[in-house]
């Protein structure tokens, strides 16, 4: 197995990992052996998910054959459903369409205050901010009809605080945009989302095996095994004088427990499917803001960060030349 790893480094934010426990879809992939299974992981969410679009455009204009992914997983909403509503062969069209999202989404068009602010949210709601808008955007912005053609095997997950239970939604359930939303839903800050009689938060720290799932989702069908994990966290320290509050103190913290679940995991993976090659790529600086911002400015800066480091990511595993230079980044055209 060969594991090549970006250059890691980055601020605190959120990275729970809501993925499949069983990765179990409606549909089986169909494929000759020899053929590759490409599976992508996407761990983070916020306003991050703009550094995952660099980093996926660094792998679309460059290495193109080798983002057809056929099993899609994570916790980025905006960028796991987006991907799941085009074909493979068309990953250039999701990547258009992402780009000009990140670059025009706001704060409002995620979340917003209660009536009468956090207190409501802390005293009498089920999190500091509703997510209603999300849930507008979603449904707005996501065309389920070209999901369920697209012919990718995406999932979510999230924890039933009704049956203390994780839950896992793939994209063919009727309520796959509200499970977008419930996988995102961060416990305390976010409010929890009801499916049928049942009330959800993110998956968290319930899901332990993403990586070694989706391979093994793939090696039913294939041994020629790839996964590509983009993170959104990293080794370095926000600034020593940096000011918390409150939201930020709650994402440290999963920040935290979820990278060290994930680490673990590809090392595991790494023994369980030897021959597996997982590519694992760390934001490589301090990244602006923190979750929750969702400025345009602050996710054109993310972008070009997450261009780099995919650039980065495809020297190292040789599929780009040492000597390559990237071009420099010009996003004027996706601006709305």
């Amino acid at each position: 197995m060969v594991m090549r790893i970006a250059a890691a480094a980055a601020t605190a934010l959120l990275v729970t990992i809501a993925l499949s426990s069983q990765l179990a879809f409606a549909a089986p992939l169909v494929r000759d052996r020899s053929t590759p299974c490409r599976a992508l992981a996407l761990a983070g969410g916020g306003d991050r998910g703009a550094y995952q679009a660099g980093v996926f455009q660094a792998f679309v204009e460059n290495a193109p054959d080798q983002v057809t992914y056929d099993v899609v997983t994570g916790i980025s909403s905006i960028n796991t459903a987006a991907l799941c509503m085009y074909k493979q062969g068309d990953e250039k069209a999701a990547l258009d369409f992402v780009l000009g999202e990140w670059l025009s989404i706001v704060a409002s068009d995620i979340y917003k205050n209660w009536p009468l602010g956090i207190a409501e949210g802390f005293a009498v709601k089920s999190g500091l901010f509703s997510t209603a808008p999300l849930d507008a955007y979603l449904h707005s912005k996501v065309n389920v009809t070209e999901t369920l053609a697209s012919g990718r095997k995406c999932v979510v997950g999230a924890t039933s605080l009704t049956r203390d239970a994780y839950t896992q939604f793939d994209s063919t359930n009727a309520n796959w945009l509200t499970a977008l939303r419930a996988s995102s839903a961060v416990p305390g800050v976010f409010e929890a989302v009801t499916i049928g009689d049942e009330t959800f938060v993110d998956g968290g720290a319930e899901y332990m095996t993403p990586v070694s799932d989706a391979l093994a989702k793939c090696a039913e069908v294939s041994d020629n095994l790839s996964i590509d994990v983009i993170l959104c966290i990293g080794l370095q320290l926000p600034d020593a004088n940096h000011t918390w509050i409150t939201p930020e103190v709650f994402l440290r913290t999963a920040t935290l427990e979820a990278q060290n679940i994930l680490m673990k995991n590809a090392q595991s993976a790494s023994v369980a499917f030897p021959n597996a090659k997982i590519r694992l790529v760390f934001p490589s600086k301090v990244l602006p803001g923190y979750f929750l911002t969702f400025k345009p400015e602050y996710a054109e800066e993310m972008i070009k960060v997450g261009y780099t480091d995919g650039i980065n990511a495809l020297k190292a595993d040789g599929t780009l030349p040492e000597g390559f230079e990237a071009v420099e980044l010009d996003l004027s055209r996706f601006r709305k």
